[in-house]
């Protein structure tokens, strides 16, 4: 039976407006002229010009026209096998980061040889999907499988062993993690690249072990030298062993080459040129392509004919050339609706689908896109274009767990952290052991809680910022004030040194009259009562004298807030280098002491000159501290703007991310130990 069906059945639609036509040709006969029925038919072939013969083209348009209604409508006959998405590799690459790769056997030492062979190796192979994992005293994912070749460059070039929460070197459990990660990307089979200086033969055993039981092949590349050297840590110093002996690790490349043997790979030695890399890579390639065969999935798809009719159409535009219908014709076949387009070059050859494929792995993601009607096709495409908004909105159509998984990734990319943790973990009810949510889940959390770190410290270095602003202010007014009650003291001392002054100038002239007297009386008596009268009066004005001297010492020490009196300071010497506080509450104290003790108060202030002298260190005292005060939120300011310019260091990153895993691990009672620290 013959499995006949259009792929495009609205263009026989078509075929009404065609049976109208064709009975309108058929139904339709010239008339005959007038002048046929006024003259005679023996006279007709003399006086009436026949009508030229023209073949009539009525029967060839209308077949022609049939013929691409048909065509147009896509007849099929048989459908064929046709991939629906192109095969990928799969690839895990494991690295070793045990402290024996800060050996210096070779230059500069066996860790940067290791990184660098890894990205020479990521850069070598395109297309497919590659894992990372990182292994000391345990193994760790560093990144899910991904076609990202950059982001795992990045992360090859942050690996060292000291951000490894545990030492030793256990490859049988880097396996363990390699098995799960492409058994959860369903990779029936694939390849494990393990770079490594050396493998014990009681982890060879066990790797061997686990990989019998899978179709997964090991590649290994041995990096180091069989002499070995001395181990020499970051901070200079060689690493001993357990006996106290200093450690050279060597390279043992006969377990590496039985292992391999055993796994259905190759082992090659590091080597200085691309050679090891190219090796590799085309062993991983081989074991991808086998699982390409047995993992394609086929879809059925209609053989279209319609092409092949329109070849039949070639006769009948040779007779339609002389009149020029050719040029109508071509544009009326060849017109298409809008969603339709069925005579492209690429629709000859491919459908949709495949001219998708090929466009996404051209990395044309925008013409990939709109060639997708898959929704998770079309999301995927749209990723990796960046439009992400566009691509989670693809991704919110489909209900699975992988569509969750996307979901949760664009929106990560858009810096929304709750949403996409909450896609995240909706793609764990419907899959709970997809391992790549969790890992992204401990991810996003960390990177809001450095933000939320990050805005806590912004908003802290405002209200520092806004304090410091106080204070200063206040600092200010108190200087401003301190001048001024500084000014007035002056003004003060200066009143009554002038005072004083008049006062002695006042008694000199009394004196002197009075001596003048004395000397012209000629009566001793008078002279006696006179001198009794100067005595008299000379203890009167020497009472005044510091009685005004008092007054006007007392408001001097009223109005001084941060100074000392000399005797405070002639006294108390050891008291001058206290703080303004307890200055200005022994200045408070002041006055009363002077009251008590007048002569002690006058002795004190007795040298008007001592007053400036005293005024002014006090006025450089504030001045003094006011740099270091100045000087304190411009470093804690210098500080914050380096704190905040730090960028975000991958290797930190890996670090927090792979101590949260071991201690969690931990927790479970899940750690092995190892003999050998390095």
């Amino acid at each position: 039976m013959i499995d006949f069906v259009w792929i495009r059945p609205d263009w026989l639609w078509a075929l009404v407006p065609w049976v109208i036509l064709t009975l309108g040709f058929v139904i339709y006969k010239p008339k005959k002229t007038s002048w046929h029925s006024l003259i005679s038919p023996h006279l007709q072939s003399r006086m009436v010009q026949k009508p030229e013969k023209h073949q009539n083209p009525t029967p060839l348009f209308i077949s022609a026209l049939l013929i691409a209604i048909i065509a147009l409508s896509g007849p099929s006959f048989r459908t064929l096998p046709s991939p629906l998405f192109s095969s990928e590799q799969a690839r895990v690459l494991v690295l070793d980061m045990s402290l024996s790769m800060w050996s210096t056997d070779v230059s500069p030492n066996r860790l940067s040889r290791l990184r660098f062979k890894a990205i020479d190796f990521v850069k070598e192979t395109k297309g497919g999907e590659t894992g990372l994992i990182a292994y000391a005293g345990d193994a760790f994912v560093v990144s899910p499988m991904t076609g990202d070749g950059k982001t795992l460059n990045n992360f090859i070039g942050s690996l060292s062993p000291d951000i490894m929460p545990s030492y030793g070197s256990r490859p049988d459990i880097a396996m363990e993690k390699a098995i799960e990660l492409l058994t959860q990307a369903g990779h029936q089979r694939g390849s494990i690249i393990l770079i490594t200086d050396g493998i014990s033969e009681k982890r060879a055993e066990a790797v061997s072990t686990l990989l019998q039981s899978t179709d997964y092949t090991l590649n290994i590349m041995q990096v180091g030298t069989e002499i070995g050297a001395p181990i020499k840590l970051p901070n200079g110093e060689l690493l001993k062993n357990n006996a106290g002996g200093i450690a050279v690790p060597t390279a043992n490349h006969n377990i590496s080459k039985r292992l391999a043997r055993e796994t259905g790979g190759i082992a090659v030695t590091m080597r200085s040129s691309n050679r090891d890399i190219e090796l590799l890579a085309k062993a991983s390639s081989k074991a991808a392509l086998s699982d390409a065969e047995r993992q394609q999935q086929i879809a059925q798809v209609r053989e279209d004919f319609g092409p092949y009719l329109m070849l039949l159409l070639a006769p009948f535009m040779l007779l339609l050339f002389r009149k020029g219908a050719i040029i109508t014709f071509v544009l009326v076949l060849f017109w298409q609706p809008p969603h339709a387009h069925a005579f492209e070059w690429q629709d000859l050859w491919k459908n949709k689908s495949q001219q998708a494929d090929d466009a996404f792995q051209n990395k044309d993601f925008g013409r990939a896109a709109e060639l997708y009607q898959n929704p998770m096709q079309k999301g995927a495409a749209l990723y990796r274009s960046g439009d992400f908004e566009a691509a989670a909105k693809q991704f919110q159509t489909d209900g699975s767990a992988d569509g969750h998984y996307n979901l949760g990734n664009a929106l990560a990319q858009q810096q929304q952290f709750d949403d996409a943790i909450a896609a995240y973990e909706k793609a764990l009810e419907l899959e709970p052991g997809m391992e790549d949510a969790l890992h992204n889940i401990e991810v996003l959390k960390q990177l809001q809680d450095q933000q939320d770190q990050q805005d806590q410290q912004d908003q802290q270095d405002q209200q520092d910022q806004q304090d410091q602003q106080d204070q200063q202010d206040q600092q200010d007014q108190q200087d401003q004030q301190d001048q001024q009650d500084n000014s007035e003291q002056e003004q003060s001392q200066d009143n009554s040194e002038s005072e004083q002054s008049d006062s002695n100038s006042s008694d000199s002239e009394n004196s002197s009259d009075d001596t003048s007297e004395s000397n012209n009386q000629d009566d001793p008596q008078e002279s006696d009562a006179n001198k009794t009268n100067d005595d008299s009066d000379q203890p009167q004005n020497s009472n005044e004298q510091p009685s005004e001297q008092d007054e006007s010492d007392e408001p001097q020490n009223q109005n001084s807030d941060s100074e000392e009196s000399p005797e405070s300071d002639s006294s108390e010497p050891e008291e001058s280098a206290q703080d303004n506080s307890e200055d200005s509450q022994q200045s408070q104290l002041q006055p009363d002491l002077a009251e008590q003790s007048p002569p002690d108060s006058q002795q004190g202030s007795g040298s008007p000159e001592q007053h400036p002298a005293q005024a002014e260190p006090e006025q450089q005292g504030p001045i003094v501290g006011r740099p270091t005060d100045d000087e304190s939120p411009d470093a804690e300011e210098i500080e914050d703007v380096r704190l905040n310019t730090l960028p975000d260091d991958p290797a930190v990153l890996l670090r927090n991310k792979m101590q949260l895993e071991y201690r969690k691990r931990q927790a479970d009672g899940r750690l092995m130990t190892d003999d050998e620290v390095w």
